[in-house]
């Protein structure tokens, strides 16, 4: 029998959590789009082997367009976001804790803020439900489809709560740019 939310639970699901993503929805979001705007970016450390890179922006028809990868060096990762923000006013950075020192942060030239464990529980939130009302329109990406399928949460008061072992660094990244971006850009509050 499934614990109930109040045990910290999801009512769908057994004690092992529930997936982030709304089942069989994550494949039907695979598409192009085109934001307008500043981009939300956020990167995070892979256990110092590489980074978690994620890209958020709102297209015209209010759609949150997501890209996110794993590269294998953090200077990569800044050039990229670099190159962006040169040509679009707005865009801002989310940084995992691990890489708050690094300066090359500084030399980006946008808004940074580094990430908490209270923003990732609200950003895990947020994906789920811009997931499941089909709000978001994301690249393909492998890895973060497959961190998507593996990686467990139960719900609770202040957001999602993580309860799986599995790798979820590109998954935390995109997580991250998309309450970035749908709070900026829309206006939203980041806790609904």
């Amino acid at each position: 029998m499934a614990e109930s939310v109040a045990d910290g639970g999801c009512p769908q699901c057994s004690g092992s959590g529930c997936a982030v993503g709304p089942d069989e929805v994550w494949p039907h979001l695979a598409g192009e789009g085109d934001s307008v705007g500043g981009i939300s970016f956020a990167v995070e450390d892979v256990n110092g082997r590489a980074v978690a890179v994620a890209a958020a922006g709102i297209d015209r028809d209010g759609k949150t367009v997501l890209e996110a990868y794993e590269i294998p060096d953090r200077r990569t990762a800044w050039a990229w976001i670099r190159t962006h923000a040169a040509v679009r006013p707005g865009c801002s950075v989310v940084i995992g804790p691990v890489l708050s020192n690094d300066p090359e942060i500084h030399e980006l030239g946008i808004a940074t803020s580094v990430a908490t464990y209270t923003l990732t529980r609200q950003a895990l939130s947020r994906f789920r439900a811009s997931a499941s009302r089909r709000a978001i329109v994301h690249v393909e990406s492998p890895l973060l489809s497959a961190q998507l399928e593996a990686f467990r949460v139960v719900e609770g008061q202040s957001g999602l709560r993580p309860v799986s072992g599995d790798p979820w660094e590109v998954l935390r990244a995109a997580a991250w740019a998309v309450l970035a971006a749908e709070t900026e850009r829309r206006g939203s509050p980041s806790v609904w």
